[in-house]
This record gives structure tokens, sequence and C-alpha cells, in this order.
């Protein structure tokens, strides 16, 4: 049988679990890279984040990580493990959703509404790519890459709003979001005498580094632009010394699956959102 243990910070976390979510690296690079922010720097105030391997005979075979107001993040697991990880859950009030492979967020669903007042609905459905080799675009976009400076933090904060928007993420605060990820050297612009796209690497794992918040103004869409700032910010990483990198897709969307799968990138796992609403 399944057990489940539980760790007060992500130093300890890391230790144990990282050499098992290392094995499939693309497919966990989401729990790996808030790990290791939170190994890096103090969680903000607030309720404590949850870490917590599943174990069996011996052996990490499955982990939960979430960072409070975020969803639940699972991994695959055995069956038998999931009213486990919603007991541990049990120390946050609510949840506003569970992220992980299909059939376990599904159970997790149906296991976290026995205990809260909650209908799970199934919601977005996501593919997993990794990329080890670039595939350039065949027609790249007019323009050039360049890095989000200082002047660049208005558009910036009202893209990375603009995105959240028409994803139905977690809210974010743009501002705050613009701030962090371009001192960091995080955001990548297309430009062709303007702003015309935006790409971030929003994780780094030990081998890879996560891709995402790409976004293009609907008036500027169907040019090549976010083709072009996908390849660039790759090529940027990849050369850097990573060995990958990774992005998520929504499953409903064929022109970011096509344009991804173009470039080089191929699907490693589809996972699911769950969402938990009023009964």
């Amino acid at each position: 049988m399944p057990a489940i243990e539980t760790y007060d910070a992500a130093r300890p976390f890391l230790d144990r679990a990282g050499p098992w979510l290392l094995h499939a690296e693309a497919e966990h690079s989401l729990v790996l890279g808030v790990a290791a922010r939170l190994a890096a720097a103090p969680a903000a105030p607030g309720p404590a984040p949850l870490f917590a391997t599943v174990e069996r005979d011996g052996a990490v075979v499955g982990v939960a990580l979430r960072t409070p107001p975020h969803k639940l993040v699972l991994s695959q697991m055995p069956p038998g493990a999931v009213p486990l990880v919603a007991e541990a859950a049990e120390r946050f009030e609510a949840l506003p959703a569970v992220l992980g492979p299909l059939d376990v967020a599904l159970a997790f669903g149906q296991e976290w509404a026995r205990r809260r007042p909650v209908t799970p609905r199934l919601g977005m459905r996501q593919r997993i790519f990794e990329v080890t080799r670039l595939v350039p675009p065949a027609r790249p976009a007019e323009g050039r890459a360049r890095l989000a400076g200082p002047d660049d933090l208005d558009l910036v904060a009202g893209w990375i709003g603009a995105f959240h928007d028409e994803a139905g993420g977690t809210p974010a605060d743009p501002r705050g979001w613009a701030e962090q990820h371009t001192s960091a050297g995080d955001v990548l612009l297309w430009d062709d005498g303007t702003p015309a796209a935006m790409a971030a690497r929003l994780a780094r794992s030990p081998n890879g580094a996560r891709v995402g918040a790409v976004y293009t103004p609907p008036a500027r869409r169907g040019r090549g632009y976010a083709s072009a700032v996908v390849a660039a910010l790759t090529r940027r990483l990849l050369d850097g010394g990573l060995r990958f990198c990774s992005l998520y897709t929504d499953l409903a969307n064929p022109t970011s699956n096509g344009i991804y799968r173009r470039l080089g990138y191929v699907p490693v796992a589809d996972v699911a959102d769950v969402d938990f609403g009023p009964v």
C-alpha cells in the first residue's frame, strides 16, 4: 500500500523527490521549477505550501505540491494514493483546482468532493512538449528578438494580464510579474519596429527551462510572430547550455500546438485541470 510523506520546506522535498522527478524532467518541469524557486527564496507570507511524496516499498512513486493561492499539482501516482493526498490537502480551507494526469486529477476531484462542498468540473486539458533540437521557422517573421527592458514594463504587464484573461488561469499581479521577470532577463520580445509578440522563461530545472507566457496582440496575429519569438527564446536557452526546453499547450488550440510541433517540440505527457466550483 502507498504511504505519504510531507515536508516542511522545499529543500528536503527536493532532496527526496528530485531523483524520481528527474527521470522525466520535462514532464515534471512545473514541480521542479516551483520547488527550486522556493528552495532558493522563502515563500511569501500566508498559508504554508504543501510538499509531499507518495512512497511505496521505500521508493518515491508520486508527488504533490501546492503554493497557495494556486492550484494543487499532482504527478502520476498509484490510485490508492489519491485519498492520502486529499487528506494532506485538508490543511487548506479550499482549493481552486487540481492539475495532473487526467486519471489522477479526476480521481482527486471525486475524492475532494467527498470532503468539501464542491462540484469538480473538468477544465483545460493540456499537453506538455519538449524540444532538444530546435527547427527554425521555415519563413521567419520580419523583425528581431530583444530582451524586454525597463521601458517595456507597461507593455509586458498589459500583455501578461491579457494572456491570463485569455487562458483563464490564476489571476496574476501583472505589474509584479513584469518587474520580476523583466529584471531577471526572462522576457523576450519580437520587435519589427514595435513589439509584436512576447515569450518568457518561466522556470528552470536542473537541465532545462519551461517556456510560457507566449502572447501576440489580436491585431498582430497570423504573421508568424509567435513562432519567431518562441524559436528565438528556445535557441537562446539551448545555446546557453540547457539540454531541453518544455512548455504547456491548450489541447483545444490547434494553432499553438501546430506552431510548437513545427519548431521541433514533441509531446511527452498530457495533463488536465479539474476545477472546483460550488455545489
